[in-house]
């Protein structure tokens, strides 16, 4: 579960270049809720709209699995679609 998730930041070059895709991330999600690791499952094509959602779930906040009632770690997968008409060019 996420706790608190900020959209990512639409790079600048890739809104004047055109850049469009959806990258695929998973995320370790440490047991006190602070993301860990974080790799491109699937990549948009574009390395600079895929380190923008990298850093996103860099600075989320999650709410850790339980298992026996004790926070665990996990992992999650998250994807972002980057589209300049829904983001707004």
């Amino acid at each position: 579960m996420i706790a608190k998730l900020s959209k990512p930041e639409y790079p600048r070059y890739s809104r004047i270049h055109g850049e469009e895709g959806k990258v695929e991330l998973a995320v370790k999600i440490e047991a006190d809720g602070r993301p860990g690791r974080v790799d491109v499952i699937r990549s948009s094509g574009h390395p600079r709209l895929d380190d923008a959602a990298r850093r996103a779930l860099e600075k989320a906040v999650f709410v850790p699995a339980r298992e026996h009632g004790e926070a665990v770690a996990s992992t999650k997968r998250i994807a972002f679609r980057f589209n300049l008409e829904e983001w707004g060019k």
